[in-house]
């Protein structure tokens, strides 16, 4: 039950902090593509090889939405680059990677959002 409360805490901060287009957001999410953030990734969520070309795929896709909802200033197009991570995240990976990984994002934004 701890768990999924928790889990239901990572999902609203992400989508409270997220879905209006906050620079900060969008550059913690642009980060994971970035070659050193994404083998640290790789190696926390402890993913196999063709897990790890399906994230690496993801996120650049998730950047390159982001991209397009930023240059068109579109909150709903933000909404749907993270929706579509989140979705195929969750498609690729096991049940406690998926949790793994959400907490991991949600720290990601935080740090963003302080910094």
């Amino acid at each position: 039950m701890k768990k999924l409360i928790l889990l239901v805490t990572v999902m609203l901060t992400i989508a409270t902090t997220s879905f209006s287009i906050n620079k900060n957001v969008c550059s913690a999410f642009s980060k994971m593509n970035n070659k050193t953030t994404f083998k640290y990734i790789t190696n926390y969520l402890n993913v196999n090889e063709t897990q790890a070309n399906e994230l690496e795929s993801i996120f650049s896709i998730t950047e390159q939405k982001l991209e397009s909802a930023m240059a068109e200033d579109s909150e709903l197009l933000a909404e749907n680059a993270i929706s579509y991570n989140f979705d195929s995240a969750k498609a690729i990976l096991t049940q406690a990677q998926y949790r793994k990984y959400l907490l991991l994002i949600n720290l990601s934004v935080n740090n963003s959002l302080e910094n």
